[in-house]
């Protein structure tokens, strides 16, 4: 078999096997994260096992009573973080093994929602691009709850047939994480304003319930405003070179609950990155305005969006990759998407991440040999994401350019279409067909 054969084969095999390969993955690689996390098996990273599980843990007292930790910088997630940090006080094992189990659920909701789609939509990558993805960051993401939130967001864009569902979920991901926002920027012309009222009558009603009843739910704008130019983020790069180099006499410092660079040139930096930002969604919204909607692009626009917004941000964490493979997957769900070879991109950078992981100690230290090749490790990390974020938001363009779809076709014959796998082609000559019809029967009367 060709291995372009044995790709449309793993795209779109038989439900049943589908459905068997996919739980057997799922088991084979989350059972020895869950081991690794839960220190039933030795782990030689021992700073990377077990994620922020001491750090929620100790803000739980606090949480449970109805304040949130405002003197603490590393408290910087909006009012609704507190509702998910805080399940585990319900269930009756430790706080640190509760989280392990309650991040494991998500994941699995994840991967059952992703093959929901692979049927429906018509292409397993998603499910495969999710079981294989996430196990690439290393067990540690058990220990951070960015699984959760990544589910929010893989729900609203399963339910992008629906505005209010896909807003809904949307506006509850902003409430926990704020960048589940993407979600809407693709969605279907005509229905933005639904989703968006439905996005912000959520947030609303989540972040409302806490500024009513608890104290300090907005001390986490504090925090963000005050965070620096972090290591990790692509602007602090050059400054890494440069230090490297010898040209460069700043320094990383630890504040705010990251390490920053401190020294000459980073605070203009960190306000270009500002300014970066608003450029892209400047951008983001251009596309919009100019874009010949398709189903695939819900998803597509989600993943160059997240994207964008990373490589703009001061401040890159490793959980960000969970969002991304997340995203990704969901995009890879419509046989039609435009980000295949984003997503090839996001497996290497993956990996990247987390090699620079393992080695992050070192690179604040800047001694050493490992420290270099941390710092060369994260540089190309970072050089692969915005050439992602460059590359991915070319493709969206090309793959919604020509004329405005007068009528959107409906959501039946888009699932019909996808389900016979025959891809944005076939959608545009079923949306031909129908044009023509009426024509034809004018004309026979």
């Amino acid at each position: 078999m060709s291995a372009v054969a044995a790709f449309k084969q793993a795209e779109r095999p038989g439900t049943r096997t589908g459905l068997i390969v996919a739980a057997i993955a799922w088991v084979l690689t989350r059972v020895p994260m869950y081991l690794i996390d839960a220190g039933y098996v030795h782990f030689p990273f021992h700073s990377v096992v077990g994620g922020d599980t001491q750090i929620y843990d100790k803000w739980l007292p606090l949480l449970v009573s109805g304040q949130f930790p405002v003197r603490d910088p590393k408290w910087q997630y909006p009012p609704g973080a507190a509702a998910l940090l805080s399940l585990p006080h319900l269930l009756p094992a430790g706080y640190a093994d509760s989280f392990f189990i309650i991040e494991l659920l998500c994941d699995l909701v994840i991967t059952v929602l992703l093959v929901r789609m692979a049927t429906r939509q018509g292409s397993w990558l998603g499910c495969w691009f999710w079981i294989v993805g996430l196990p690439l960051l290393g067990p540690f993401v058990l220990g951070d709850f960015d699984i959760a939130v990544t589910l929010l967001a893989v729900a609203a864009l399963y339910l992008a047939d629906s505005p209010w569902g896909l807003g809904a979920f949307g506006g509850l991901g902003a409430a926990v994480k704020v960048w589940p926002l993407v979600v809407l920027v693709g969605v279907r012309p005509g229905q933005a304003a639904r989703a968006a009222t439905a996005a912000v009558a959520t947030a609303g009603v989540v972040i409302g319930g806490y500024l009513a009843f608890t104290y300090g739910s907005l001390s986490f704008l504090t925090h963000q405003d005050s965070r620096g130019l972090e290591i990790e983020s692509v602007a602090a790069q050059p400054f890494l070179l440069l230090r490297l180099l010898g040209l460069w006499h700043g320094k990383i410092a630890f504040h705010d609950g990251c390490f920053q660079l401190v020294g000459p040139g980073v605070g203009v930096v960190a306000m270009v990155m500002v300014g970066c930002t608003v450029l892209a969604l400047i951008a983001l919204a251009y596309w919009r305005w100019r874009m010949s909607w398709r189903p695939e692009a819900v998803g597509d626009a989600a993943l160059v969006a997240a994207l964008l917004i990373i490589v703009t941000s001061r401040v890159i964490s490793v959980q960000y990759m969970i969002w991304l493979i997340g995203i990704a997957a969901c995009a890879l769900a419509f046989p039609g998407t435009s980000q295949r070879p984003i997503a090839r991109m996001l497996l290497i950078s993956v990996g990247l991440t987390t090699l620079e992981l393992l080695l992050l100690l070192r690179i604040v230290k800047g001694a050493g040999a490992t420290s270099d090749i941390g710092v060369v490790i994260l540089v190309a990390r970072d050089a692969l994401l915005s050439a992602m974020a460059i590359l991915g938001f070319l493709r969206l363009w090309r793959s919604t350019r020509g004329p405005r779809r007068s009528s959107p076709i409906g959501k039946g014959a888009y699932r019909g279409a996808h389900a016979a796998g025959q891809g944005s082609a076939s959608l545009a000559a079923h949306s031909r067909s129908a044009l023509a019809k009426p024509r034809m029967r004018a004309t026979g009367s």
